[in-house]
């Protein structure tokens, strides 16, 4: 179903390949198709879902302004002071460790380490980067194989409750955002909030073959949440690429996002992934040509020419968020509006959850852009 000012019902489903999209090194893509105004093209969508038996197309189209300006950020820096105070002044016999940075010449990331006391506790900081994790139940239930699969299937389709039995969403999200204050993150937008029941973990695990991990019960339910950063309102894409070299647009720094395992207890576990600061310069003007019904028709005529096997697909989401695709030094980054076309791959052998897939289409010019 696409909703805007219009409304159409849908049916079925067709697929890409995952990993198509995520292959290359981000060239300027093709140029879209021509054109039209909102109903025209929104009637052309309608006609190509309703002969594509493998499509389906259930999107929300924001309205957004003509213009957006671009974005001038550096990347987050922390303070040491509240850091120490927040994570490590309570914990005792940790070991430190310095490493080489692999995002910026000459610097080096912190690691502090405690593997055998019953904490089993772990804090890693560098520019743009931090993560602390109790460490004591992620290798025993499959905390961090569950976070991990965030990035490769749609939760949406598998965890669908709202609650988990011993503490409300609202709870974890709460104490989230007290530690997103703390550490001086004000410019988060609202998460996505995944729970996780001790009856679908397990039966993820056993649909996975994960032989290692022990039966959950209610103790062991938990939240993941993932918090994207925005300027203006705008998210910045939370979208990361592992294969992009340093440099170019963007670098390693393309998705910024938060995420965190929440118990009942505790904040097991806190991942800021990529982070620009919350104080920003507003750059050049962007005139937004392409409006977010052309944007899906693009996404639409690009999914539609795909076909493999009994693979289906289903657009999701049209949103317009903004991506660092200038990259001026190793700290300092343009940020662009692009939109980003939200998709799930349902492979043939009907596995629990879609494989999560996207594009992003430059909102100016209407190319596609391949990371």
């Amino acid at each position: 179903m696409i909703s805007s000012k219009y409304a159409y019902a849908k049916k079925a489903i067709l697929l890409g390949l995952c990993t198509l999209f995520l292959s290359a090194c981000y060239p300027t893509g093709e140029q879209s198709s021509s054109i039209g105004d909102e109903s025209t093209v929104m009637e052309y969508i309608d006609n190509i879902e309703s002969d594509n038996n493998h499509l389906e197309i259930d999107v929300d189209l924001p309205e957004i302004a003509n213009e957006i300006s671009e974005i001038n950020v550096k990347v987050m820096e922390w303070d040491n002071d509240k850091l120490n105070q927040m994570f490590l002044a309570s914990r005792s016999n940790l070991s430190f460790y310095e490493y080489p940075s692999d995002y910026f010449s000459g610097e080096n990331y912190q690691l502090y380490d405690d593997e055998l006391s019953d904490e089993a506790y772990r804090f890693i900081v560098e520019a743009g980067f931090l993560s602390s994790q109790i460490r004591r139940d992620f290798s025993k239930y499959g905390y961090g194989t569950m976070r991990s699969a965030l990035d490769t299937y749609c939760f949406e389709d598998y965890f669908t409750e709202e609650s988990i039995s011993s503490f409300a969403k609202k709870d974890a999200i709460d104490r989230c955002v007290f530690f997103l204050k703390e550490i001086g993150i004000t410019n988060y937008a609202n998460p996505n909030v995944y729970a996780i029941t001790a009856e679908k973990a397990n039966e993820y695990w056993k649909e996975k073959d994960y032989t290692e991990y022990e039966k959950w019960s209610t103790n062991n339910e938990i939240y993941i949440l993932r918090f994207p950063i925005e300027y203006d309102k705008i998210p910045v894409t939370t979208v990361c690429s592992s294969s992009r070299d340093i440099g170019g647009h963007g670098g390693n720094f393309v998705g910024s996002y938060i995420d965190f395992i929440v118990d009942a207890d505790e904040v097991l576990y806190m991942n800021c992934f990529a982070i620009f600061s919350p104080e920003y310069e507003l750059g050049e003007k962007i005139n937004v040509n392409c409006s977010a019904e052309n944007a899906l028709k693009i996404a639409v005529e690009h999914y539609d020419n795909i076909v493999l096997g009994d693979d289906d697909i289903k657009i999701l989401g049209c949103e317009l968020v903004y991506v660092p695709y200038e990259q001026h030094d190793e700290k300092n980054f343009t940020l662009i509006p692009m939109w980003k076309i939200d998709v799930s791959i349902y492979r043939g052998d009907a596995d629990i959850m879609g494989v999560c897939d996207y594009l992003f289409i430059n909102a100016e010019t209407s190319n596609i852009i391949i990371w």
